[in-house]
């Protein structure tokens, strides 16, 4: 009978986690894409496409007119009066007759006329298309005046006269100031090739010279990036420690961060603004070339851009080191082996979403829906997960060093072998969480309801469960020491503490003796027993 209530429990639990992670996410999203389907719906360019169906159906609808509305039946008889006339109109009956034959014909020579204008349209818009991408990659700037990270160089002899004229007010433009300018309109032009108005077979290309454009601006940030991390590995190796960590923060971690002030440059701006339009359609568009894409440092966030919505996509390996991209739709994305170090994702949308592998290291996910979504061994490491919804979420061998994850929603989520070092999880919901093996040493999980959660074989050393509710809580062979802090905190007769083995039949075997001494440990560090 017990066995039969665990199955029915287990076999509930991956239910719900089914449908949290496929099916849940699905219906929230199915507004937003009715909304876009009508949005990038143009009724010109469905009846361009149907051009040889009207053709046909305006005249099959003149005939059926003339003749005042006939069935087939009464067509078939009149038109067969027509030919047993004495005199019957021949010329009208040859014109009938031959009305198929002339559509077709007009049908392919509409077709190759088409085709013919198009081609010539194309040589015009090569011309225009090569000309704005020599602009836009800067050909024409002036020599040894470029601009790095943002910044220019005026050149020596502008900068002697601008001193010889410091009595003139009137500032006058320099070459490389109008060769700038040249290069941000560009920019600006390219989004009609992008959009097709001049063409799909554009489109890539000038997508890829955006995107390479970009790549070229944030290349050596995305570099830096390895140096910052592998302190970071020799920080983790080496007894980590809180004062280290914020060592690292300070003097490694937010000097990468300022690297990214190219972004907020004018060709940057323009970059985003043109690759960012209409919440990302073009991106959108392209998706099958943004796996593995570098878009480090994209600031969503500017005032002509409306959130993102890449849900859906497979993004797999795609780099959004330190980008802005607030409020985005990520649901049911396939985001594994990517790069969000540092990213701004604060009520963000990515139920059902996959990240597996994910480098999320100092993101903020504040007020995130992460319903659902898969962080199976992603690197979570002070990410701010503040009220963050993450129930159903799966979160196995997970890197969550000293991550925030207050007031966040985790019931049911699975964190099991995760690595939560110096976490704090301050008043979240744990409710039926499997933390199975985690690694809560020094975590904070005061006022934090963790009934009913799975806590067996957890290392809880120096960790704080101040006012925790473990009612109903599975704490099997959990690891505690004298710095344990259980003040205040709850248990019942439902909550398991005990200690053992399991044997060659997987049946746990208990140890009387170290169980009491556990059970007696936590009571005398504070924990207290009630009642249901």
């Amino acid at each position: 009978m017990r066995l039969q209530k665990f199955s029915f429990i287990v076999i509930q639990r991956n239910f719900y986690q089914f449908y949290y992670q496929k099916v849940h996410w699905q219906f929230t999203r199915l507004p937003i894409q009715l909304h876009r389907a009508w949005r990038n719906f143009s009724l010109e360019k469905w009846f361009e496409k149907l051009r040889w169906l009207w053709v046909l159906l305006t005249g099959v609808g003149i005939v059926w007119w003339l003749f005042d509305f006939p069935s087939f039946e009464e067509f078939k008889n009149i038109f067969q009066s027509f030919i047993e006339r004495d005199n019957p109109p021949w010329t009208l009956i040859t014109l009938f007759l031959g009305t198929p034959t002339a559509y077709v014909i007009w049908f392919f020579r509409d077709k190759n006329n088409r085709m013919q204008i198009e081609n010539q349209r194309k040589d015009i818009n090569l011309k225009e298309f090569q000309r704005l991408s020599e602009w836009v990659s800067g050909q024409h700037l002036p020599e040894n005046t470029g601009f790095e990270s943002g910044e220019k160089k005026i050149p020596v002899e502008t900068n002697e006269a601008f001193k010889s004229q410091k009595s003139i007010l009137k500032s006058n433009l320099t070459k490389y100031d109008g060769a700038a300018a040249l290069q941000i309109a560009a920019i600006y032009q390219l989004e009609a090739f992008l959009k097709g108005d001049y063409g799909n077979s554009f489109r890539r290309p000038a997508f890829q010279l955006l995107k390479s454009l970009w790549l070229s601006l944030m290349y050596s940030n995305v570099q830096a990036w390895n140096e910052v991390e592998n302190k970071l590995k020799e920080i983790i190796d080496n007894s980590i420690n809180k004062q280290k960590w914020d060592d690292w923060t300070e003097n490694n971690f937010k000097l990468w961060q300022e690297s990214f002030k190219a972004t907020y440059s004018t060709v940057g701006q323009a970059l985003v603004t043109v690759l960012g339009a209409k919440s990302g359609s073009i991106l959108r568009n392209h998706s099958k070339d943004l796996q593995f894409t570098i878009l480090a440092g994209f600031n969503h966030g500017l005032p002509s851009l409306e959130r993102f919505e890449l849900d859906g996509l497979n993004l797999e390996g795609i780099g959004f080191h330190n980008a802005e991209l607030n409020k985005s739709n990520f649901q049911g994305s396939k985001l594994s082996i990517s790069n969000f170090q540092g990213a701004y994702l604060e009520n963000a949308k990515i139920q059902g979403a996959k990240l597996l592998f994910a480098n999320l290291q100092m993101a903020k996910l504040n007020e995130a829906n992460l319903n659902g979504i898969d962080f199976s061994n992603a690197k979570l490491n002070a990410a701010n997960l503040y009220e963050a919804r993450l129930e159903y979420a799966s979160l196995i061998r997970a890197n969550l060093i000293f991550a925030g994850l207050n007031n966040a929603k985790c019931n049911k989520a699975n964190f099991m072998m995760a690595n939560l070092f110096g976490a704090s999880l301050i008043e979240s919901s744990l409710q039926e969480v499997n933390l199975k093996y985690a690694w809560l040493y020094l975590s904070n999980l005061g006022k934090a309801n963790l009934q009913f959660a799975d806590l067996s074989s957890a290392n809880l050393k120096v960790s704080n469960l101040e006012k925790v509710n473990l009612k109903g809580a599975n704490l099997r062979n959990i690891e505690i020491d004298e710095k344990t802090f259980f003040e205040g905190a709850t248990a019942d007769q439902h909550t398991i503490i005990e200690v053992g083995e399991y044997d060659s039949k997987l049946e746990f075997v208990r140890d009387e003796v170290k169980s009491n001494a556990l059970r007696e440990q936590m009571e005398r560090q504070g924990l207290e027993f009630v009642d249901d």
